[in-house]
C-alpha cells in the first residue's frame, strides 16, 4: 500500500512532524508499505524542494510561491500537486486544518464524486478549534470559527482517526460517535534514548552553568501563566542560594524572554540562564544538565487535549520532572515513582516538590531512573506498529 503523510510545515522548529509523522511513517514502512511524507516546509524555506530517504520514508519538501495574496491557496496547490503524484492508496493528514485538513477535505469531495476508494485518515495531536489553540492565539473572530468548523469536518470525513491524547479520543467522539478515534500516544522511537542521562556535570561545563542545582524550564510557555512560573522559580532559588535557572524554549511572543525579565527583576539575574530555542542536536547537554525540572501545565481544553512531547523528552532523559496533574501528564509520570504531580495551579506544591527533589539527590535520580524506564517501556514507537496496521487497514 501507498500511504502518502501530509503536514503543514517543515522538519525543523515544530514537533508534529519529526516527532510524530515522521516517526509513524517508520513504522509503516517496517510493516512493508510505501510511505511517503510530503510537507510545505514555509518556516525553512532553505529545504523547499528537497527530498531525501529517511528510514525508507521518502520525504517530499515542497517547493515554496512566491509573495502575494494568493500565497494559502498557491501553497496548497502545490502540495495537493505532490501528493497528487503518488497516487496515494490512503492519505494521512497532520493536523485538522490549514493545508493538511484542506487536502483532507478536498480528497473527501473528489472520492464523493469519482467513486474511488481511497482511505482518508487524520491525526490529532491538539485541539485546534474553540477551547483549544485558535482561542488561545490572537485570531480573529472568523479565524476561529473557520479553523473550529474546518477541525469539526475532517473529524466527520476521515475513515480513521489516531489522536494523541484521551481526552482528544473524547473530543473526537463527540463529534461523531462511531470509535473512530483511537488513542496514539506521542512515544519514542527508539529503546537508546541518544540523550545523556546522568552526565551532569560534563553538561553543566560544556555549557558554562555553575556548580550546584539546575532547575530547568524546557517548554514552548504557551501551556501556562508564565508570571506563575516566575513566581515558583523565584521561591525555589531564595531557598536554595547555589541553585541556578535552565530557560529552554521561546514561545511565539516571547514568553521565555519575559521569564527571564521576571526573575531578573527579584535580583537573581546572575543565576537565569537563557538558552531560547535550542536545536535537536544540542538537546542532549541541556537536558542532561538539570537537576529537576518543571513542567506546569494550566488546566485548560488545550492542555488537557495536548499529548507534549517535551514532556516525554525530559523523562526518556531520566530528569526528574514536577508536572502538573493535567492531562497526559497523568499518563506519563507515576506521582511519586516515575516523577511527580502536583494539583494544577499549586503554587505551594510546586515549590514543595521542586526542593525535595533538589535536596535529595538519591530521590532524584530514583524518580530520574523510572521516568525514563517508564518511557522506553511503555511509550515506544514499534509497539504501535500493529496499532497503526489495524487503524489504516494495511
Amino acid at each position: 500500500m501507498r500511504v502518502v503523510l501530509v503536514g503543514n510545515f517543515g522538519l525543523r522548529k515544530k514537533g508534529t512532524i519529526s516527532t510524530r509523522a515522521l516517526p509513524i511513517a517508520r513504522q509503516l514502512v517496517k510493516l512493508g508499505h510505501q510511505a511517503i511524507l510530503v510537507i510545505p516546509p514555509w518556516d525553512s524555506p532553505e529545504d523547499a524542494g528537497k527530498s531525501f530517504l529517511d528510514g525508507g520514508v521518502r520525504v517530499v519538501q515542497t517547493a515554496l510561491p512566491g509573495d502575494g495574496l494568493a500565497w494559502p491557496a498557491r501553497l496548497l496547490w502545490l502540495t495537493l500537486r505532490a501528493v497528487a503524484r503518488e497516487r496515494p492508496d490512503i492519505i494521512y493528514a497532520f493536523k485538522p486544518y490549514a493545508v493538511a485538513g484542506l487536502l483532507l477535505l478536498l480528497y473527501s469531495f473528489w472520492r464523493m464524486l469519482s467513486g474511488r476508494s481511497i482511505r482518508l485518515a487524520l491525526d490529532l495531536d491538539d485541539w485546534e478549534g474553540s477551547g483549544g489553540w485558535a482561542s488561545r492565539r490572537e485570531y480573529s473572530w472568523w479565524r476561529r470559527l473557520a479553523v473550529d468548523l474546518m477541525e469539526r469536518a475532517c473529524i466527520q470525513s476521515a475513515d480513521a482517526i489516531t489522536a494523541a491524547s484521551r481526552e482528544l479520543v473524547t473530543l473526537a467522539g463527540r463529534i461523531r460517535a462511531d470509535g473512530a478515534a483511537v488513542y496514539l500516544p506521542n512515544c519514542l522511537e527508539n529503546d537508546a534514548f541518544p540523550f545523556k542521562a546522568g552526565e551532569q556535570a560534563a553538561a553543566r561545563k560544556t555549557l558554562g552553568l555553575p556548580e550546584g542545582p539546575v532547575l530547568l524550564a524546557y517548554s514552548w510557555f504557551l501551556e501556562f501563566d508564565v508570571e506563575r512560573m516566575a513566581r515558583v522559580f523565584r521561591a525555589v532559588l531564595e531557598q536554595e542560594p547555589k541553585a541556578a535557572a535552565l530557560i529552554v524554549g521561546a514561545g511565539e511572543r516571547d514568553e521565555s524572554l519575559r521569564l527571564q525579565m521576571m526573575l531578573a527583576s527579584t535580583g537573581v539575574t546572575d543565576r537565569v540562564r537563557l538558552a531560547g530555542w535550542v536545536p535537536v542536536s544540542e538537546l542532549p547537554d541541556y537536558l542532561s544538565a538539570a537537576t529537576v525540572a518543571y513542567y506546569p501545565l494550566d488546566d485548560t481544553l488545550l492542555n488537557r487535549a495536548k499529548c507534549p512531547m517535551k514532556l516525554v523528552d525530559l523523562l526518556a532523559a531520566g530528569c526528574p520532572v514536577v508536572a502538573d496533574a493535567v492531562g497526559q501528564a497523568n499518563e506519563y509520570i507515576e506521582d511519586g515513582v516515575s516523577g511527580r504531580l502536583v494539583p494544577a495551579g499549586d503554587e505551594p506544591a510546586a515549590v514543595e516538590a521542586l526542593l525535595e527533589i533538589i535536596r535529595r539527590p538519591e530521590l532524584a535520580r530514583r524518580l530520574g531512573q523510572a521516568g525514563r524506564e517508564r518511557i522506553r517501556s511503555h511509550f515506544r514507537w514499534d509497539h504501535q506498529r500493529e496499532t497503526i496496521a489495524d487503524l489504516l487497514c494495511l
